[in-house]
């Protein structure tokens, strides 16, 4: 998990036929208590719904959160946001990391951490 004011973007975690859940977290301290938020089995994306994120992300801040908001997960997204300001770190900060790392991911094929 992120340590400090970094954030844990979780790769698409597969959890059933299709089904992609999605995390996000942070542990301010090794003994720290942190804080963790993934998708629900009703807010999981599918492969497609990732790529489009991905996609998004590379694109710039405006359409990642327009497609993050449209998407399952973008209630949960949400929560994450709150969670991560709620634990001193900033709103901007944390959609920079994650959209960051999203953009890294754009492109790459399913491969052994989500089949």
């Amino acid at each position: 998990m992120g340590q400090g004011a970094e954030v844990n973007t979780g790769c698409p975690t597969l959890r059933g036929q299709g089904s992609y859940e999605l995390a996000w977290g942070n542990q301010p301290a090794p003994a720290g208590t942190g804080w963790h938020i993934c998708t629900l089995p009703a807010e999981r994306v599918t492969w497609a719904q990732w790529q489009a994120l991905t996609a998004a992300a590379v694109a710039g801040l405006v359409p990642f959160l327009a497609a993050m908001a449209a998407s399952p997960a973008g209630a949960r997204f949400a929560q994450a946001e709150a969670a991560a300001a709620a634990n001193g770190i900033r709103v901007m900060a944390f959609r920079a990391a994650v959209r960051g790392s999203y953009a890294q991911w754009d492109g790459v094929p399913a491969s052994p951490w989500n089949t």
